[in-house]
């Protein structure tokens, strides 16, 4: 029997879109690719050219055909066509058929695309190792840890595969070799195999979607004015999607994105630009003034927290208290302040006077339409 590789790639997404209001904030999004809500997939049948694009559900299958690059690589180009996304995780899945027991390794990278012949510098890249034990078909995994920031970009995606691996993809008369991607990363599937014009073509049916339990404990954005230095501005996930910032005027910002998973964060997406345009009323009604808000001290501490806050001129001042999670788990309300220097302070516990356990606390403070970040670790 014909040996059969079935490439399928998922996608955890967050993504990021300007919303022209006052004062020009950013939104971002935290998408988990449900079916029958929106999500990327992936389409197309030319030999070279694929697509990558945002859909509002309904879509349920896609298929392209991809055209080996060597003897031991498969390449497929596409493009994204659709709103600026973090990409969290990739999961790729490889079927085949072979007898025996052996061990394959395979890869799929992601590559830029430079507008030359050839794949640009790796940015992804998962290992896949397989295993056979006497069954017919089986499946391998492997995940890319790291974020990508992606928008109206073009890529390379390659799945690599030793010389002297015991079992190779099956190359059709044309040098063709049929792949499938989905923008879904927990699932239960059946496959279903027919021709189109001679080709072996592959389906997958998605029947149930479990992408919330791949979702990450959160992801925290930076933002900054320059590609090589941001700074932290907020914590995203648990049960809170959304979150709009605000930038502090008008031009060009960078932002960067982790992801924090079982205490550990990821490294640094890539950064990506977005332009944060104002409005004429911001432009003439900007209010001018000096808030500078200090580094919480203990820290790390086993009970309490303190910092001060100082401005020039009468304002709103209060904070919250948010887990990795990003879940709020301690509010303090603004209130009226005078100008001058005030002191705060955070006992370690939630709104119900709950000790809270040992981990890094972020304290979001708001100082009129301001707000600054900064971190607080508990040891009990």
């Amino acid at each position: 029997m014909h040996r059969l590789l079935a490439g399928i790639i998922g996608i955890i997404l967050l993504s990021f879109q300007i919303v022209l209001a006052e004062p020009a904030p950013v939104k971002f999004l935290v998408g988990q690719t449900e079916v029958g809500q929106p999500h990327l997939y992936w389409f197309g049948a030319s030999a070279v050219e694929s697509t990558l694009a945002y859909d509002d559900g309904s879509a349920q299958e896609s298929i392209f055909v991809a055209v080996p690059w060597a003897e031991n690589q498969v390449l497929v180009r596409f493009s994204f066509s659709a709103p600026f996304y973090a990409v969290s995780k990739l999961l790729a899945r490889v079927s085949w058929e072979a007898p025996g027991d052996s061990v394959s390794y395979f890869a799929f990278t992601l590559s830029r695309d430079t507008g030359s012949a050839r794949p640009g510098p790796m940015l992804l890249r998962t290992p896949v190792e397989v295993r056979w034990d006497g069954q017919s078909s089986v499946w391998g995994e492997g995940i890319i840890g790291n974020v990508l920031m992606v928008g109206d970009t073009s890529f390379w995606g390659a799945l690599n595969w030793p010389e002297n691996s015991p079992t190779n993809p099956r190359i059709g008369d044309d040098r063709s070799i049929n792949l499938f991607f989905r923008s879904y990363i927990g699932y239960q599937d059946s496959f279903f195999l027919w021709t189109n014009g001679g080709n072996l073509m592959i389906r997958a049916q998605v029947l149930i979607n479990d992408a919330a339990n791949e979702m990450a404990d959160s992801f925290w954005v930076y933002r900054g004015s320059h590609r090589d230095s941001v700074s932290f501005i907020q914590s995203v996930g648990g049960d809170q999607f959304d979150y709009l910032d605000t930038p502090p005027g008008a031009g060009v910002y960078y932002y960067k994105v982790t992801r924090w998973e079982n205490d550990e964060e990821s490294p640094f997406s890539n950064a990506f630009p977005l332009t944060a345009s104002p409005t004429a009323v911001q432009e003439n009604q900007i209010d001018k003034h000096t808030f500078l808000l200090s580094e919480p001290f203990p820290n790390p501490t086993s009970a309490c927290v303190l910092f001060t806050a100082r401005t020039d001129k009468q304002m709103q001042l209060g904070f919250s208290i948010y887990n990795l999670l990003g879940q709020r788990v301690f509010s303090k309300p603004t209130a009226g302040y005078p100008a001058g220097e005030h002191l705060f302070f955070w006992n370690g516990q939630d709104g119900s006077g709950w000790r809270l356990p040992s981990g890094l606390y972020l304290l979001r403070f708001q100082a009129g339409e301001e707000f600054l970040v900064k971190k607080a670790t508990l040891l009990r």
